[in-house]
């Protein structure tokens, strides 16, 4: 992942861990809200996959975000807010 960063040379990163399977069209809302604030980290909603197709899960709960603090860790939080 760190190599990876170090290389990038575009105004934007996405890095996912080995276990996320971004679904169609997951880049639109992400972009949209970077481009309100340059400076903002976007965490994508995380739901449930289909361990057998690795395909999101019909019905799947994504209503619960998370943030990071400074020390690096991340806390959850249950938002019914679309954003």
């Amino acid at each position: 992942r760190k190599t990876g960063a170090d290389a990038v040379t575009s105004d934007v990163i996405a890095l996912f861990d080995c276990h996320v399977a971004p679904q169609p069209g997951w880049h639109v809302e992400i972009l949209r809200l970077i481009s309100q604030n340059s400076k903002r980290m976007v965490v994508p909603m995380i739901t449930d996959l289909d361990i057998d197709t690795w395909t999101q899960k019909p019905n799947s709960a994504g209503n619960v975000k998370c943030w990071l603090t400074w020390d690096v860790d991340f806390k959850w939080f249950n938002d019914p807010s679309p954003e």
